[in-house]
This record gives C-alpha cells, structure tokens and sequence, in this order.
C-alpha cells in the first residue's frame, strides 16, 4: 500500500566535491580572463591618455611658433619654487595644463596611486643632447626630420620619479619627469632597464606626427630618440 510520501534524495559527498571541483575549475579559467581584459582596458586608456598628452604639446608647439614646453628640474604641481623639490617656473605638464580636457589624462590607469599625478614624460633626451644639458630649453619642430618615429611622449617608467612601492626617494611627485639626463622610459628587455612598473602590455608612446602606440620593448625600426637619425636612448650622446 502506497503512504503517500514522496522521498527526497539529497546529494552524496562525491556529488558535492564533484560540483565544487567544477566551480573552482571555472573560477580558475575565468579570473586571468577577467584580469586580462581589465588590463585590456587600462592599456586602452593609457594609450588614450597618451593621445591627449601628445595633443596638448603639439597645441601648444603650433601656439607658440613651434616651440614645444621647455623642459627644467624638479616641479610640483602648484609649487611657488622654494623648496628642493620645486625648481623656479612651471614644468612641461603645468605648461600645458590649458590645453587638457582633464587634468586626469596625465594620470596612466596602470599606476594605480592617487599621488602619481604625471605619468606621462616629456621628450627632451635629444634637445638636452645638443644644447649641452641646459635646463629651460625648447625644442623646435624644425629640429625633428623623422617625425613619425620620433618619441614625443610616452608612459613614464623611470623608478626615480615615483613614490614607493613603485621605486624612487621622492615623496612628492614630479609633475615635469622628462628624459633629458634621466631614463625616463624603460622598457622591459631593453638593455639595462627594468621591467614597466605598470605591469601589462608595455608602455605607451607618442610620436610627433600624431600616432601613438604600445610597446615592450624598444624597437629601432618604430621609434628613435634622435631628430634626424635612429638612434635609441642610450645611444643619443
């Protein structure tokens, strides 16, 4: 004689480790997917934040008879120049502040640190080459022949311009990081250089004409820190 009830199965042990197993074995495949893709991401910002940068020094170059922001020492964002970590005169980025949408551009998405407040550097390893290292120099569009491989700008990598935990004695960040006497860019795998700080694809460069892309690695045939020859950094005297 049926009693009417219905009897519940519950799940078996090696059932439930058979369905974690599965779960952890998706979360494994799914979190370096995530994780790639949100790098994807700030890497498409850089390069965004690149583009803007590059903007506003060729705005301002076609502004002021094609003379691109001088590049100096040490500065602050807002400093009166009377401390040590603030050389008379506005840096490069203070320059062109005016012809930013934002002030956040400057900022590179891979540097998760609100104090980094210029990530961007500016080109001037060529100029301080043939003006002898003199701080307040311009470069002038004319001097640049190769202007698409010409590094204008790019993601500044230099340990020394930045805070721990990204390298750097500084405590108060550069708003003028340039690569007159400095590595200002280093890239992984070129020689003597370390590893982005960022993490990710590369670094984010500018070039003169206009076009700007990501890179690991310095590229003789892309990219030259000379304006009329292909030279890489170490290698402009």
């Amino acid at each position: 004689m049926s009693t009417g009830r219905v009897l519940h199965r519950g799940f078996t042990l090696i059932e439930l480790l058979v369905v974690i197993a599965v779960i952890a074995l998706l979360v494994g495949i799914l979190l370096p997917a995530l994780a790639g893709a949100r790098e994807a991401a700030r890497t498409t910002k850089c390069l965004s934040n690149c583009r803007s940068v590059q903007i506003a020094l060729t705005t301002y170059a076609t502004d002021a008879r094609d003379k691109f922001p001088h590049w100096s020492a040490w500065q602050t964002l807002d400093g009166d120049g009377s401390s040590n970590e603030d050389t008379p005169g506005k840096g490069w980025a203070e320059l062109v502040q005016p012809n930013l949408e934002t002030w956040e551009v400057m900022e590179c998405p891979s540097r998760r640190m609100a104090s980094i407040k210029v990530a961007y550097f500016l080109q001037s390893k060529f100029l301080g080459s043939i003006t002898q290292y003199r701080f307040y120099q311009s470069l002038s569009w004319p001097q640049v022949h190769i202007t698409d491989k010409f590094v204008l700008t790019g993601d500044a990598t230099n340990p020394y311009l930045f805070a721990a935990p990204y390298g750097g004695p500084h405590q108060v960040p550069n708003v003028d990081p340039d690569d007159a006497r400095e590595p200002a860019t280093l890239y992984a795998g070129e020689k003597g250089r370390e590893p982005h700080k960022g993490g990710g694809a590369g670094s984010a460069i500018g070039f003169l004409d206009g076009h700007t892309a990501t890179f690991k690695a310095y590229e003789r045939s892309a990219m030259t820190w000379h304006g009329s020859e292909m030279k890489s950094w170490d290698e402009v005297q």
